[in-house]
């Protein structure tokens, strides 16, 4: 009977061959984390603008009923930004004080009532800001409040009580080449100042 000869080095893999499967390994991985990275940035990009994009709308609608309810409008600016004056109806039941809410805006903090946001989620938190966390990867980057001009066909007391509201939030993002760019997202709406045209 003969015995078989075993060579114990015929088993398994050469050392070239485990150290090429293990670069080529490695560079599919790699590959696949750049992708998965790569698209994570798109999805909270896209996250993002549809925050800014809700946000943007129901500011402005808000903004729009405050000015329709107003007994009193004036429009003044900081910053070259708008600041909206407002004497809302119903006072505060205090001889001689009037209801006032004044909407300005702040770049970082949205559009503001006084020192508070306009808008809150919850009742609690800016709802300017995406999240939990502020990345401040946008901004508020112009809120006008002009009346429409004569031009437009209005005339009288019907002029001075038609606005135009504009609003612009810049969404930030970071190209290939570290280069920060700017997708601007505008917000506009015309309100006419019922309550003040009527008073």
């Amino acid at each position: 009977m003969r015995i078989p000869q075993i060579n114990p080095f015929r088993k398994g893999f050469t050392l070239v061959e485990i150290a090429v499967s293990s670069v080529l390994i490695s560079v599919v991985a790699l590959g696949m984390g750049i992708i998965l990275v790569q698209s994570q940035k798109t999805v909270n990009k896209q996250q993002i603008i549809e925050h800014v994009n809700i946000y943007g709308q129901e500011a402005i609608r808000r903004v729009s009923e405050e000015i329709r309810r107003a007994v009193d409008v004036r429009v003044t600016s900081l910053l070259g930004m708008s600041r909206i004056h407002l004497e809302l109806p119903g006072g505060n039941n205090v001889p001689g004080q009037k209801n006032m809410m004044t909407i300005s805006a702040s770049p970082e903090e949205g559009l503001m009532n006084g020192r508070d946001p306009l808008l809150t989620t919850r009742g609690v938190y800016n709802a300017f800001h995406y999240g939990d966390l502020n990345n401040h990867n946008y901004l508020i980057k112009r809120f006008d409040c002009e009346l429409v001009p004569a031009s437009e066909g209005l005339s009288g007391k019907l002029s001075r009580n038609f606005y135009d509201l504009k609003l612009q939030i810049d969404v930030i993002t970071i190209n290939s080449a570290g280069e920060e760019v700017f997708t601007p997202l505008e917000f506009h709406r015309r309100v006419f100042a019922v309550a003040a045209y009527i008073s």
